[in-house]
């Protein structure tokens, strides 16, 4: 299915809200509640104003903005891989050595290990045919300051991966009680 017979049939079954990565998907997702992802990479109030005239309904800032100035968006990263990189290329399919054909690797496997010269594990994951999304090695924690987010009105957002459903009800309840969970983490 192309892109726009996979959004008609998303409102046809009644899907009311998108999740949009870049400016131009907003034309085909006329008739939903759009909200803005990170990789808009809105970083000030102009860019704001110019996304929301678009009919971007909710921002979540660029991770490069610090608290204070995310505020001219609705939400930020507060826990989560961050994407580092995304490939028009199938790297899965190299690092597997599958060759020619069709791969039937990620109907099986969700997410693909790519550990550094460091030992540093990065998961690779595909988001669509011969497109790859490169995750960091660590997450980032940033309910620390959740005194901030709500300063700021900023909606806290979490991006999950490759937890398992017992570490992501860890991760929730952390928030809630404003607490680190267990693990390694990075701040942005």
């Amino acid at each position: 299915l192309s892109l726009i017979e996979k959004v008609r049939s998303a409102r046809a079954r009644g899907c009311k809200k998108a999740l949009a990565t870049s400016l131009w998907q907003t034309e085909i997702l006329d008739g939903f509640d759009v909200y803005g992802d990170m990789r808009l990479n809105v970083c000030n109030a102009q860019s704001a104003s110019a996304h929301r005239a678009a009919g971007v309904r909710y921002i979540i800032a660029s991770p490069e903005l610090n608290l204070p100035r995310a505020r001219c968006c609705d939400g930020a990263i507060a826990y989560g891989r961050l994407p580092l990189m995304t490939m028009q290329k199938c790297a899965i399919r190299d690092i597997t050595g599958q060759k020619g054909g069709a791969c039937r690797y990620c109907d099986a496997h969700r997410f693909t290990p790519l550990t550094d010269r460091t030992g540093a594990k990065f998961i690779l994951t595909r988001e669509a045919p011969h497109r790859n999304v490169l995750y960091n090695s660590v997450p980032v924690w940033m309910l620390d300051l959740a005194d901030e987010y709500f300063r700021y009105a900023l909606g806290a957002h979490f991006i999950f991966t490759d937890e398992s459903a017992g570490t992501v009800d860890e991760i929730i309840a952390a928030a809630k009680l404003k607490k680190q969970p267990r693990g390694k983490f990075k701040r942005i």
